[in-house]
């Protein structure tokens, strides 16, 4: 996404753990009956005194939606 709006700089990106990754992939898998190594969910956010981690769920490759759950 930083790259494709051309301001990626990897020496200032600061911040997702590999475990919100791997949460966030393991979440969207399972809503959508797929392996998690298929998947790869951006995560911005981070973990200081308010946990602000947030999945970008609209960035996902080839993800057209989500089922709605019951």
């Amino acid at each position: 996404m930083l790259k494709k709006a051309g301001v990626y700089d990897r020496n200032k990106l600061l911040g997702v753990t590999s475990l919100d990754v791997i949460r966030s992939n393991t979440f969207v898998a399972e809503l959508k009956g797929k392996p998690p190594q298929e998947l790869n969910v951006p995560v911005i956010g981070d973990h200081s005194s308010v946990v602000t981690i947030l999945p970008l769920l609209s960035q996902i490759p080839g993800l057209r939606a989500l089922p709605s759950r019951k």
